[in-house]
């Protein structure tokens, strides 16, 4: 599965950030169902962006987090794009 994943990241035109219908971005999937390896993926990529909010404002790091995946919440707040305060659509934040 990562090997498909690289291969597509590495087509021309590919955009890690564009998201889909819920304006969840591959990483936001990724972090939702704790794909560990896809994530490592698109962290070393220099342009996905690991903190772009869907439309109810949840991040990647908040669908980790809902779903406890602790690998997933460790590593995104290392990223300095990562702001763990950023409030959801409700006002909330993680904490």
């Amino acid at each position: 599965m990562r090997g498909a994943v690289r291969i597509l990241l590495e087509r021309n035109g590919v955009n890690p950030n564009t998201p889909d219908e819920h304006r969840q971005t591959l990483t936001s999937r990724a972090a939702e169902y704790g794909r560990e390896g896809i994530v490592s993926i698109l962290l070393e990529r220099n342009n996905t962006n690991p903190d772009i909010p869907d439309k109810y404002g949840q991040t990647p790091l908040s669908f980790a987090a809902r779903n406890g995946h602790e690998w997933v919440v460790g590593t995104l707040p290392e990223q300095n794009d990562i702001n763990p305060n950023t409030p959801g659509n409700s006002s909330q934040t993680l904490l």
